[in-house]
This record gives C-alpha cells, sequence and structure tokens, in this order.
C-alpha cells in the first residue's frame, strides 16, 4: 500500500525557543520566545490510505536508517519497545552546543526512552561527515549517539529550519511531538516518562 507522509508539524515552525536558524551560506544564531512545550500541537504524521473503500487516514510509523559517527548503523525500528527522544543540531549552532555537557549526561541517565541526535553533514552550513566527526570527537563525550543524515532526510520530511530540534517517538515509532528550541533535560524526561506511559 503506497502512502504519503503528510508532515503535520506545526510546532516545528509556530513554536520557537531558543534556537540557531538554518542558513546555508552564513549561518546565524536567534534567539526568541520561550513557550512551554504544553503549548505545541501534538505532532502525529499521517498518511492517506490510497484505497478508494477507505476514507480514514492512518497513523506513520516512521523509519530512518543512518550510521552513526563510528559507522554503526541505526534504524528507529531497532529501538521498538521504548519511546525515541531524537535531537537535531549542527554544530555552528552555539545554543546545541553550549548543551552538548548537559545532553550527554542526559544519555547517560535515559532509561525508560533511547535518546538519538543526528546532524546534517554538509547540508546547511554543517561539516562535511569527515570534519564533523573529528571536530565533534575532540569533545570526548561518551553518552551521545550522533547519527549522519547525508541527506537531510529529517529536514526535509519534518521542514525544520532551526535548531536544536527534536522530533519525539513513542514505542511504536508515531511520532507524538515535534518542538523547535532547546529544552531542558528534566522537560525532556518528563515528556518522554509520560510518552512511556501512554505506551505501556
Amino acid at each position: 500500500m503506497k502512502r504519503t507522509i503528510l508532515i503535520m508539524l506545526s510546532a516545528l515552525l509556530a513554536i520557537s525557543l531558543a534556537a540557531c536558524g538554518s542558513n546555508t551560506k552564513q549561518p546565524e544564531n536567534t534567539a526568541a520566545n520561550s513557550p512551554s512545550v504544553t503549548a505545541s500541537a501534538s505532532a502525529k504524521a499521517t498518511s492517506e490510505n490510497t484505497n478508494s473503500d477507505s476514507t480514514e487516514s492512518e497513523e506513520i510509523v516512521y523509519e530512518f536508517e543512518f550510521a552513526d559517527i563510528d559507522g554503526n548503523v541505526h534504524k528507529l525500528f531497532d529501538y521498538r519497545g521504548k519511546p525515541v527522544y531524537l535531537r537535531v543540531w549542527a554544530s555552528w549552532c552555539s545554543v546545541c552546543t553550549s548543551s552538548l555537557d548537559d545532553f550527554d549526561k542526559l544519555s547517560e541517565d535515559a532509561e525508560d526512552f533511547v535518546i538519538l541526535s543526528v546532524v546534517m553533514p554538509s547540508q546547511s552550513g554543517e561539516l562535511s561527515a569527515e570534519e564533523f566527526t573529528e571536530w565533534y570527537k575532540a569533545f570526548g563525550y561518551e553518552n551521545i549517539i550522533v547519527l549522519l543524515d547525508n541527506d537531510a532526510k529529517i529536514v526535509r520530511d519534518f521542514g525544520i529550519n532551526a535548531f536544536p530540534s527534536q522530533i519525539m517517538f513513542d514505542a511504536e515509532g508515531h511520532i507524538v511531538y515535534g518542538m523547535v528550541g532547546l529544552l531542558s533535560g528534566e522537560l525532556i524526561t518528563e515528556t518522554m516518562q509520560r510518552i512511556a506511559d501512554e505506551s505501556t
């Protein structure tokens, strides 16, 4: 059955916390308002059923497959059974890099959900995959999984134009929330725990 993803992540465009705007020529840092995460709409993706007998849309189980900076391949499917928090970020985004220490700690402490992050090498002002990997590894972080989206699939699929952005999936891979801007570790944990509780 052919499915067409109809992206419903208005929160990624309308809600902006502290974030860096995307710019392929000269990345700029921008700061904006800070509404609470509860102000964002639920961001479930849907698909159109091409069967003419069916008028109802189905929820999409999103999927991706990316290698991390060590060459290990990760699929969203690999993490079925636990909710997944995915942070989309960039090396040139000061908001993103200033939070790496906290993000590493959050990644270490997460138990009931999975934390992944993704960057787009050679896209939107990002370093090449080789340059990024060398730059990132110099920090020595041990807990953050960084995936390389060489074709900017995530950015295209979700219309992301500011970093960091985050997408939160339930235990079956359905999109639950999409948000722009830096969220505290406390808020991430609280939100992901709620998703985990609702998934059981």
